[in-house]
């Protein structure tokens, strides 16, 4: 049976904002107003690739035991259940069940480098996080996410110009729990390094430019040669007027991705 990808995947979190009227904090207060938030932002704009949430520093925030003082990590197996990480598993669930049958839910959060690089900026003394506490927190809200009936996961990392073996590693174990459950992994590279960047191996990966417009186009890229679907280069102003962002979809739609 052929993976199914979505057509058009935009990245839509502060465009959330502005269709549900509430800022970040409000969106993550609860699952239900979340998935709220992004289904009516869905039946807005028609896209059928939902990102629940683009926002990428809610998995270290999960990490921490306390938001101020030396460092002191959570037990890896534990953060899925603390933080933001709950609503967004709720959020998950709750669109698994309202949303259009032709669209499709991604569960999104960091990826084991850019983790690292997060809980690393958070260290002032206390405990000093390594690539294996990473990959293993990683992996943890992986198999949550599809717990939650996610049908893909969504990663946002860093740009790499190159891929250790450990972090390789952690992404084959992520795309074999893809597999399992007949889902997806895509990988966001954020901006950073020049050129293309190194790939995590992942089903569909879309590397990410800084300035620019937002809205302009990103395609994915995806090792088997199957259709790709198409992102957008950056996180849509909430201002933007609502006939752009549809006249992309249209625009991926027409070109058959």
């Amino acid at each position: 049976m052929p993976r199914v990808l979505p057509q058009f995947v935009p990245i839509l979190t502060s465009f959330a904002g502005r269709v549900s009227g509430r800022n970040l904090g409000q969106l993550l207060s609860s699952g239900a107003g979340l998935a709220r938030a992004l289904l009516d932002t869905q039946k807005v704009v028609g896209h059928d690739g939902v990102l629940c949430l683009f926002h990428t520093p809610l998995m270290a925030e999960a990490c921490a035991e306390s938001s101020s003082g030396p460092l002191r990590l959570r037990a890896s197996e534990d953060v899925p259940r603390f933080g933001k990480m709950p609503v967004l598993l709720d959020a998950v669930r709750a669109l698994r069940r309202q949303l259009p049958p032709h669209a499709m839910v991604f569960a999104t959060f960091a990826g084991p480098s850019l983790l690292l690089s997060d809980l690393t900026k958070r260290q002032s003394g206390g405990d000093a996080p390594d690539s294996d506490y990473a990959g293993d927190v990683f992996l943890g809200m992986v198999r949550a996410a599809f717990d939650s009936e996610a049908q893909g996961i969504a990663v946002v990392e860093e740009r790499l110009v190159e891929i250790s073996p450990e972090v390789a590693s952690t992404y084959r174990s992520a795309n074999k729990l893809a597999e399992f459950y007949g889902a997806a992994q895509m990988v966001f590279h954020l901006p950073g390094a020049p050129g293309a960047g190194a790939s995590t191996g992942a089903h569909c990966s879309f590397f990410l430019e800084s300035g620019g417009d937002p809205c302009r186009l990103v395609a994915g890229t995806g090792a088997a040669g199957e259709p790709m679907p198409a992102t957008t280069a950056g996180d849509v102003p909430a201002d933007i007027a609502l006939d752009r962002i549809k006249g992309l979809r249209e625009q991926v739609q027409s070109s058959g991705r």
